[in-house]
Parts: C-alpha cells; sequence; structure tokens
C-alpha cells in the first residue's frame, strides 16, 4: 500500500506484483476524503444511533483474522 509518504521504490511500480500500471486515481487527494468523510459523518454516522435505539445494530471487531471476522458477520445475519 502507498501513499505520499511511502512510496514504491521504483517509480510506478508495484513491488508485490511487479505490475508496471501504478497509478493514482483522480479523485485521491485531500479535498476528496475530506468530502467523503463529510458525506459519512452526515448521512451515514446518524444511522448508527437509529438501529442501536432498535436494537438492530451489531457491533464486529474487524482487526480479527479474516475467517474469525467472517463468521462473525454471518453470526450477525443469521
Amino acid at each position: 500500500m502507498f501513499h505520499d509518504v511511502t512510496k514504491p521504490a521504483v517509480d510506478g511500480e508495484c513491488e508485490k506484483c511487479d505490475t508496471p500500471v501504478f497509478k493514482r486515481r483522480e479523485d485521491d487527494n485531500e479535498i476528496s476524503v475530506r468530502t467523503r468523510l463529510m458525506n459519512y459523518y452526515r448521512d451515514t454516522s446518524p444511522l448508527i444511533g437509529y438501529y442501536h435505539a432498535h436494537k438492530k445494530l451489531v457491533s464486529i471487531d474487524g482487526m480479527g483474522g479474516i475467517e474469525d471476522v467472517a463468521a462473525s458477520v454471518r453470526s450477525a445475519l443469521a
């Protein structure tokens, strides 16, 4: 994974998959990220309170292993 501080050793090339295609998305900039975060806080985060109040909110720790997280999601959806 790369960003402005951690860049590939060879410009434009991924060390993991050796692909010569390494491009930055047009919307990968500070203004776009700020806009997406503001949209999240305005439009999506209020749903947390709504679903919590209706006892339909399930929190899942996404920092576990893939299989553990997948099992937690499957259990929550059952």
